[in-house]
């Protein structure tokens, strides 16, 4: 019986763990933060108060990107389920 559930189950386990752990991985991408002069080397010469702004307009820009896809994919979403 348990080598039945198991051929069942085994795939999705395996598929949800991988899942699990690319998620841990991008977890850890995250918690690092955002080091805006790694890749804008100009910006790391600027006073805080102007790197904080470079940053904030970064991610603000980085999340109003993030939602902009979100709604394509619905309006995509909402046209193939008509």
């Amino acid at each position: 019986m348990h080598s039945i559930v198991d051929a069942i189950f085994g795939p999705v386990t395996t598929i949800l763990q991988a899942a699990l752990d690319a998620l841990d991985g991008a977890a850890l991408s995250v918690r690092r933060g955002l080091d805006v002069g790694q890749y804008l080397g100009w910006v790391g010469h600027l006073p805080p108060g102007w790197h904080a702004a470079v940053v904030s307009l970064l991610t603000a820009a980085g999340l109003l990107g993030i939602v902009v896809v979100a709604r394509a994919i619905y309006g995509v979403y909402l046209l193939l389920k008509e």
